[in-house]
């Protein structure tokens, strides 16, 4: 039998138990924002724009709710944004710019009005409404996207939100695929540049390309085409998905720059059409000056928690890492945690443009201006990239703005593999089946993923990878040797013969993606440079000479890391560039790790 007494016993010392780890506790006092260094640009400049936090209880990700308690939480959000700006009534604030999905709103305040709002107790947070510049400073065929395109996998059906300075929907590389418009601008006491003269306009045209006698107006129109151009002889990385073009620069002197607050209006703009248009990526090729050594998050909380909104409604939000060169650093967005942050790698020299580049570049290496940073998730080509710029033209451009929407495209690629893919998916696919690269030119050893488009579609398939026809190039572009030459542990030069230079701009070749140099990723040569004996090195089948080959001598300065390489010319070719070639100890088959133009027969190569 039980015993009664036990029970009661054992249910009063629970009881006690219970209570004596319960004890009431004080509410601890509100922390009120540091405003120090905001005060201090309010009292020089007489304003100073920030971005202001509310406080709000039980706030949820917008998308994780269900409709009614998302319109619930959005009234709530209003109601709190109203009664702040009840609190500065009177006070000098100007250019207010209210937020629907995130308890944030933007505005500029006086030091009078920035003391009030820290003092207010619905307030959580108070940063500055940064200014944001464009991140600048080939690639198809090099991510594997022919075989892609040939599978049928284009991104149709898909869209890509570009956040730039605008892009002119009527290129004829976009064919019509310009879907939605919008132009957020004038934010952080700038000049607006929207169409209707307004700090916002939503509609066909609000997002054309800003003014082009300010600098930085053909940016948007080459990233987009970079994500999804199209036409006979090129196109872009998502060849037939949709675009969103959303302009958020606005005039600052005469430059263009982005404030933190327009384009966060913009991204809350994109989380409010995805029921509309089938979205798979959101575009950000800009970025603060500023580097950041880790992630950021908890400085920028609105931010965070608007891409947060669109990650968990699956819409990628990628962003350009930066151009600073940083050897452990990205700007801002890029050190947001749930931001995909994209680095740059070259893809070689195209025909025409060696006058900039004399001593060539190295295939598939980070780009020396690419911030680098273990908060980098991917690398892309995005070194002297050919697409769109205003006015049906085209022209090159390099930077990390180039490089993120490679991704931005492939996200959209991705999603017409597998529509209900999710963004952490098709992200860790991404990292898992890239090419790796270490970044040597900054020596800190950090390695990240390159890109390979095809690997990553045929594990998103679930399917095992399978063999890819090889597509023999033109003499002129034909890097990579089918044959078996000599294995050597040094490197090789090859000269193209050739009728003469090309031009830059594309090829007549159907289908191909931006120029790039079609060398596959390989490694750097060592110093140790022993002579390789002339030899003839068989080309594709479709060419119609053979490419000699010519001994090379290396030479290691004291104290440097680096290997010169120089060789002697060829007697009556008509040679127009030289590959470098190196070959494993052991192996059979040549790798491309360069190019150089004809006339200087000098390469230097970190070791």
């Amino acid at each position: 039998m039980f015993n009664k007494n036990l029970i009661v016993i054992a249910f009063f010392l629970m009881l006690v138990f219970v209570i004596s780890q319960s004890p009431v506790e004080a509410v601890p006092p509100r922390q009120i924002p540091d405003i120090s260094s905001l005060q201090a640009q309010a009292q020089s400049q007489g304003q100073v724009s920030v971005i202001v936090g509310l406080k709000m209880k039980d706030y949820q990700i917008d998308s994780r709710l269900r409709e009614r308690e998302a319109v619930s939480q959005r009234q709530r959000i209003t109601k709190t944004q109203d009664d702040v700006l009840q609190s500065l009534s009177g006070l000098n604030v100007s250019n207010v710019s209210r937020f629907k999905y995130i308890p944030a709103m933007a505005l500029r305040v006086d030091s009078q009005a920035l003391q009030q709002l820290a003092n207010d107790p619905q307030v959580e947070y108070i940063e500055e409404d940064t200014i944001n510049k464009m991140q600048l400073d080939e690639s198809g065929k090099l991510m594997g996207m022919p075989s892609v395109w040939q599978s049928g996998y284009t991104g149709k059906g898909f869209t890509v939100a570009v956040i730039d300075s605008g892009v002119d929907s009527s290129h004829e590389f976009f064919g019509g695929r310009v879907v939605a418009e919008a132009c957020f601008s004038g934010g952080n006491g700038m000049i607006s540049v929207c169409p209707n003269g307004q700090n916002e306009h939503i509609g066909t045209g609000a997002g054309v390309n800003c003014n082009l006698s300010l600098k930085g107006c053909t940016h948007g129109t080459h990233v987009a085409g970079i994500v999804a151009g199209s036409n006979s002889t090129m196109s872009g990385v998502a060849p037939e998905a949709n675009l969103i073009a959303i302009q958020v620069f606005s005039q600052d002197g005469a430059d263009v720059s982005s404030a933190t607050s327009d384009w966060l209006k913009a991204l809350e703009h994109v989380y409010s059409l995805r029921n509309q248009y089938k979205i798979a990526a959101v575009n950000m090729s800009l970025g603060t000056v500023k580097g950041f050594t880790a992630y950021c998050d908890t400085l920028f909380p609105a931010e965070y928690k608007a891409i947060q909104n669109l990650t968990s409604a699956g819409i990628a939000v990628v962003v350009a890492s930066g151009n600073e060169s940083y050897i452990n650093g990205t700007s801002f967005p890029a050190c947001l945690s749930n931001a995909v942050t994209v680095g740059s790698t070259s893809t070689g020299v195209p025909a025409g443009l060696w006058s900039l580049y004399p001593y060539g570049v190295l295939v598939d290496t980070v780009s020396d201006f690419s911030n680098s940073a273990v908060m980098v998730d991917l690398l892309a080509p995005g070194q002297i990239i050919y697409s769109s710029v205003p006015g049906n033209k085209y022209d090159y451009k390099q930077g990390t703005s180039m490089a993120a929407p490679q991704v931005a495209g492939i996200f959209a690629v991705m999603r017409s593999v597998k529509p209900n893919a999710s963004v952490d998916e098709i992200l860790g696919i991404l990292k898992s089946t890239g090419k790796p690269i270490t970044d040597e030119g900054k020596m800190n050893k950090i390695t990240k993923p390159r890109v390979q488009v095809d690997k990553a579609v045929e594990k998103l398939k679930g399917s095992n990878p399978t063999p890819v026809p090889t597509i023999s190039p033109t003499p002129t572009s034909s890097l990579t040797p089918t044959s078996s030459p000599t294995p050597t542990a040094s490197p090789t030069v090859t000269a193209s013969p050739t009728v003469g230079p090309t031009q830059p701009g594309p090829t007549s070749t159907p289908t191909k993606p931006l120029p790039t140099n079609t060398a596959s990723p390989t490694s750097l040569p060592t110093n140790t440079a022993t002579p390789l004996p002339p030899t003839v090195t068989p080309i594709p089948t479709n060419t119609p000479t053979a490419i000699p080959t010519f001994p090379i001598r290396g030479k290691v300065e004291p104290g440097s890391s680096s290997i010169s390489l120089r060789w002697t010319p060829p007697n009556n070719a008509n040679v127009v560039s030289y590959r470098i070639y190196r070959a494993i100890s052991g192996t059979v088959t040549y790798t491309p790790i360069a190019t150089t133009k004809s006339s200087v027969p000098l390469l230097k190569l970190a070791i």
